[in-house]
């Protein structure tokens, strides 16, 4: 199996390379997909969550309601810290159970793990390469406001949540500036895939979950 991390901040087209990537044959495993399983209702997570936080972040189903959520937890440090702390640990066991999942059914598959905090939560020794989206600050604030309606001081405060992209930079094997066309990007992400299918296959063993 191969073990590739793909990560980047806010509105840099992260998922969208993620969703090209799986079109060319790769297998997703998305960070933001296992953290709204691990909310679900009387998930472990989410009976923490509610006890944290209380019935004013339900909705009338008892479902948590993400956006309320976050609109906490991205003005209170504190909060957003004992929220991760809560979510990441039961993130990490589904994500465990879905490599090996995976692996029983093809050893050789290559594998994309979707996650916008990567390096945030130290989990870059994990992959064999680590793939990072750039975008530049003005083109980002567009994105999210045009396609998220997302107020700008909504975005800045959530910019602030994550490490800078020249930090990122410094630190990842492979970088997309995606700063132009979707053709471009996925132009991109293919010349990338077709790199990964030559990395070496590893066993499960030498995996780091």
């Amino acid at each position: 199996m191969r073990i590739i991390g793909l990560t980047g901040n806010i509105g840099s087209g992260k998922s969208t390379a993620a969703n090209y990537f799986q079109e060319m044959g790769a297998n997703i495993i998305s960070a933001d997909e296992l953290a709204r399983d691990v909310v679900f209702l009387n998930q472990p997570a989410y009976k923490e969550i509610v006890k944290l936080f209380g019935k004013r972040i339900l909705q009338t189903d008892l479902s948590i309601d993400r956006k309320k959520l976050a609109d906490i937890v991205f003005n209170n440090e504190g909060l957003l810290k004992q929220l991760n702390k809560i979510t990441h640990l039961e993130i990490r066991k589904l994500r465990e159970k879905l490599t090996k999942t995976l692996y029983k059914t093809d050893s050789e598959a290559s594998v994309i793990y979707d996650v916008p905090l990567l390096y945030e939560t130290g989990m870059q020794d994990g992959f064999q390469k680590v793939i990072l989206i750039t975008v530049n600050r003005n083109i980002q604030i567009n994105r999210l406001v045009q396609y998220r309606m997302l107020e700008v001081e909504d975005i800045q405060a959530r910019i602030r949540h994550q490490m800078s992209q020249k930090e990122k930079i410094a630190l990842a094997d492979i970088i997309v500036k995606n700063n132009t066309s979707l053709a471009d990007l996925k132009l991109r992400v293919k010349t990338i895939f077709e790199d990964i299918l030559l990395l070496p296959s590893l066993e499960l063993k030498f995996i780091k979950l």
